[in-house]
């Protein structure tokens, strides 16, 4: 009873944490965490602590917290997508595919376990086991608009691009402003659907004639950090093997860090040039060097866009 009525004393703290973790101050969470002597926290703290320290990037500490989460509570789902996400930061992505896999089997009806499945899944090349297993909880869970995005994402990954549409219109349905379905819809919808059709047709000069004839292709840039499995690399899978039929160049001006089978597969038909950790500057004058005709740039005001190439003319 004493024990009880002692640690009851830090559920202020506790209740602040929650609310700085929702607001997305982490830093502000750890040092309210931190609060709590470690022979006081419960295996909620302990898994807060860890989802905490993974938004910060600090995986020792995750890896630690997480721990010492499922120590005391081996069986908690959140704690064991959490331990995926971990592995994932690592770079073990058929552990963290092995680990969500199996927390979907054990918890069919939690959701964080089935739609991190589905996005292992979707981002390991196999999208079709993504679909089965979300099709498999749609009904219990189908008022989580992360099912349905993960489902839409899956079907665009299969080139299902009708399907993938329906998807993401029920999840809108349930979160008509969620501006990541918002963007995934826009892009089944126009890119997949659409834009392979107008890249096909032929060119047909204006009423002022052929243009100057050419000494070299066109040569178009497509630059995001989201050349993987994600809409933004499905719109690519769909758009660039018509462009090259066109006789046009790409290159793909890759901000990301993991590799992946999609982009591979893109490599084949376009020339990829790492630029993670380069600034805007830097990617600029290899734009100028490579004499880029038109730059595309993928992600606009989301995160890892770069709009702040075009405050310079780096393009011909």
């Amino acid at each position: 009873m004493i024990r009880a009525l002692l640690n009851w004393r830090y559920q202020p703290i506790r209740h602040r944490v929650d609310k700085q973790v929702a607001q997305g101050d982490f830093q502000a969470a750890l040092a309210s965490a931190a609060l709590i002597p470690e022979n006081k926290k419960t295996a909620n703290d302990w898994a807060n602590l860890g989802f905490i320290n993974l938004q910060l990037d600090d995986l020792a500490l995750a890896e630690r917290a997480l721990n010492k989460a499922t120590q005391l509570d081996p069986h908690n789902p959140d704690i064991k997508v959490n331990g995926a996400r971990l592995l994932q930061l690592k770079g073990d992505q058929q552990g963290a595919l092995d680990a969500l896999r199996q927390a979907a089997r054990e918890h069919p009806t939690h959701a964080p376990s089935l739609w991190g499945y589905a996005t292992a899944a979707t981002e390991m090349g196999m999208p079709s086991e993504a679909v089965s297993v979300l099709m498999q909880g749609l009904e219990p869970l189908a008022d989580h608009w992360q099912i349905w995005n993960n489902l839409g994402t899956a079907w665009l990954a299969m080139g299902e691009a009708a399907r993938a549409v329906s998807a993401f219109e029920s999840g809108l349905e349930l979160e008509p402003h969620n501006l990541v379905m918002r963007g995934n819809h826009a892009m089944a919808s126009q890119y997949l659907a659409q834009v392979p059709r107008v890249l096909s047709k032929p060119y047909q000069p204006d009423k002022t004639g052929t243009p100057p004839a050419r000494h070299r292709p066109q040569k178009i840039a497509f630059v995001s950090p989201d050349i993987r499995p994600h809409p933004a690399g499905y719109m690519l899978q769909a758009v660039v093997p018509e462009l090259v039929k066109l006789g046009v160049e790409v290159e793909l001006y890759w901000d990301g860090q993991q590799a992946n089978p999609l982009l591979e597969n893109l490599s084949t038909l376009a020339k990829v040039l790492p630029t993670a950790g380069m600034n805007d500057q830097q990617v600029g004058a290899l734009l100028e060097d490579r004499r880029v005709d038109t730059l595309v740039e993928l992600n606009g005001h989301s995160a890892g866009g770069r709009t702040g190439l075009f405050e310079h003319r780096y393009c011909e």
